[in-house]
């Protein structure tokens, strides 16, 4: 379920599906005003409000920077409560924050525009329509320039807005916040239960590293360091490579951490080069070792490739199971055996000498084979039941 969406829906019917008469946003305002041009400081007594302290329809206030202007100039730029602001240029042109709860004295910057909104009208009902999809696509349509868009305070009053009786207003209001305070129950909710699968693969894990997901004898299971049961742990380049528009794909952390479409390519000259020092092969494990740890892949395609010094390549020996391995890596018994050994504390970064010296417990191949089909057996069903609470 996408909340978003969901509630984009329940604006359009509320605010739209009304027939209500349509007003300008400059018939409905006191004032349509641009903000104070200023240079952000430390300290002071007026506080500068700016696009990038505007993030998830909240401001942060004790980030916000003062700005230096005298008295008589501030009282122009002075916000006050139930002021809407708009940023009017850049990657976020369009975006309204509502003022509430002010408690220092604040002006906005020069890149915002300043509605004050006329006392007949609601202004919880105005600043929801102007997360409507309605006034989103006005905002699209007036919006001047391709590189960096904006919206002047003129275009702003020009644009239209359904607007029924001030009672129909707040009641419209009401009902729109008591359903969104559903709808954000809800995806509390989803959240938690996202957050059980994600400790039942856990779960699963730990269960399989220890012999509970099978009948196998442990007693004959050996912890061993990683290193001496693989023929190769090494590292990719550790030198950024010319990026191209095509040829032999080069893989980061990224690739195998999150859904990443930024995928990078190389020369295949530089390629050979490459792997001179490090060269993938299907069956071999990826892990991540810098930034993000502990995730791990195995290379299930034929295709070459290069990698970046942040993945580990580990070539595993007859007797160790590819997949069974992968699947140890990424368990919580074994991250937190990568964060124990760490040397450095402020930047997350596991050396190869750390890598090698993990301890892994080893059954005989064919129970890691059990192992890891019982632990795919499983994940597919969990993955099912995931499926269902995303969407």
């Amino acid at each position: 379920m996408n909340t978003k969406i969901l509630k984009q829906k329940i604006l359009e019917n509320l605010i739209l599906n009304g027939n209500w008469k349509m007003s300008k946003i400059k018939d409905i305002s006191v004032s349509i005003q641009y903000g104070y041009t200023g240079s952000a400081i430390q300290k002071g007594e007026y506080k500068m409000l700016r696009i990038t302290d505007i993030q998830n329809d909240s401001v942060d206030w004790q980030n916000v920077p003062y700005v230096e202007i005298d008295d008589k100039k501030a009282q122009n730029y002075l916000l006050e409560n139930d002021d809407i602001v708009f940023a009017r240029t850049g990657a976020t042109v369009g975006k309204s924050f509502l003022i509430k709860d002010l408690r220092d004295k604040s002006v906005f910057a020069s890149y915002l525009i300043r509605m004050k909104l006329k006392k007949d009208f609601d202004v919880q009902y105005v600043k929801y329509f102007f997360e409507s999809g309605f006034y989103w696509q006005q905002i699209q349509e007036k919006a001047i320039g391709t590189g960096q868009p904006n919206v002047n305070g003129t275009l702003l009053g020009e644009l239209l807005i359904p607007l029924p009786p001030l009672s129909v207003q707040k009641s419209i209001v009401n009902r729109i916040e008591r359903l969104f305070a559903e709808i954000d129950l809800i995806e509390t909710a989803r959240q938690e239960l996202l957050q059980l699968v994600k400790t039942s693969k856990q779960k699963t894990l730990q269960l399989a590293i220890t012999g509970e997901l099978t009948n196998a004898d442990t007693s004959t299971w050996k912890i061993v360091k990683l290193g001496e049961v693989c023929n190769q742990i090494t590292d990719g380049t550790h030198k950024t490579p010319k990026y191209t528009t095509c040829g032999i794909p080069f893989l980061r952390v990224t690739d195998i951490t999150e859904s990443n479409d930024s995928k990078k390519f190389i020369s295949e000259n530089e390629h050979k080069e490459l792997i001179k020092r490090c060269k993938p092969e299907k069956g071999d494990v990826l892990l991540s070792k810098n930034g993000t740890i502990g995730v791990a892949k195995v290379v299930d395609w034929n295709f070459e490739f290069s990698i970046f010094v942040s993945l580990c390549l580990i070539k595993p020996k007859n007797e160790l199971d590819s997949r069974y391995l992968a699947y140890y890596l990424g368990s919580r018994k074994a991250i937190s055996q990568m964060t124990s050994r760490q040397k450095t504390v402020t930047i997350t970064n596991l050396h190869l000498e750390e890598i090698r010296e993990l301890l892994i417990p080893l059954p005989p191949l064919s129970v890691q084979q059990q192992i890891v089909d019982k632990i795919e057996t499983i994940f597919t069903e969990i993955e099912k039941i995931e499926t269902i609470i995303r969407n």
